[in-house]
């Protein structure tokens, strides 16, 4: 069998990628559930690591396609003796079972994930080949960032404290301030609160210039200890920009933030 990328430029949310640079990993993943249900947790973030009977990694470097036999278990060679016994149709039926090619810019399991093809094996199919492409997966959203209330703050709000005191996140999920490992301040110089939420997914790329901090600080995080790139410290708020605050979970599947808070400058 020969699993193929090459004709992946966008991820499953619409994003641009460029396959040789951004997708650090592949997996092959025996799922034990039905494709619907499967792919209803791949779109989701909640598919488990006991949903899993195996999983085959491979760090692609500049290749666009490989061989079952270039997959490894987490970097640890197999032989054909290892892996075939997962790949004999009658013993694992497709109704119960479904496999899944995915690509992912992080090489940690289940992170990062960029675009996922389910597919099935067949004592009868002539074909040797699963490709990822553009039209392999994709997932419907629906964000409201129009009607958010801001938060009110002072143009030089250096000295105020960040306190993460949510019941639930952007998901609609109990929050759990634990698994916060960033916070970020983006400014917009010309971006809307509409245009953002038609770009949603590119808001950390459209960011005119974006301040972070230490989740792991939060009691003791003030808007002081935001910094960018260079460590230069947030500035005041301008009223005619578009200022939003984002907490980030890096370690976790979700495609979108835990939070997105916009930030308005009292009038002086």
């Amino acid at each position: 069998m020969t699993f193929d990328w090459s004709e992946l430029t966008r991820d499953s949310v619409g994003r641009t990628i460029d396959v040789t640079r951004d997708v650090a990993m592949l997996t092959l993943m025996l799922v034990n559930l039905p494709a619907p249900d499967a792919m209803t947790r791949f779109h989701e973030g909640t598919l488990l690591s006991s949903d899993l009977v195996a999983a085959l990694t491979h760090e692609p470097g500049q290749e666009r396609s490989a061989k079952l036999t270039a997959f490894s278990v987490l970097g640890s060679e197999v032989g054909d003796g290892d892996v075939m016994p997962f790949f004999e149709p009658g013993e694992f039926p497709k109704d119960e079972y479904t496999y899944v090619l995915a690509a992912s810019s992080t090489t940690t399991l289940g992170l990062g994930i960029l675009a996922y093809q389910p597919f099935q094996l067949s004592e009868d199919a002539d074909n040797d080949r699963v490709s990822l492409s553009d039209t392999s997966t994709s997932v419907n959203y629906n964000v409201d960032l129009t009607n958010s209330e801001p938060l009110r703050v002072p143009s030089d709000m250096s000295e105020i404290r960040v306190s993460l005191a949510l019941e639930t996140d952007a998901h609609g999920r109990t929050f759990s301030g634990g698994s916060i490992e960033s916070l970020t301040i983006a400014r917009y110089d010309v971006m809307s609160r509409g245009d953002l939420q038609s770009s949603f997914f590119e808001m950390d790329r459209l960011a005119d210039e974006t301040w972070s901090a230490d989740a792991s600080r939060v009691p003791n995080l003030r808007f002081a200890d935001f910094v960018d790139e260079s460590g230069n410290p947030l500035p005041l708020l301008s009223h005619d920009d578009t200022w939003v605050l984002v907490a980030n979970c890096t370690n976790c599947p979700d495609r979108a933030p835990s939070v997105v808070t916009f930030l308005e400058a009292c009038a002086p």
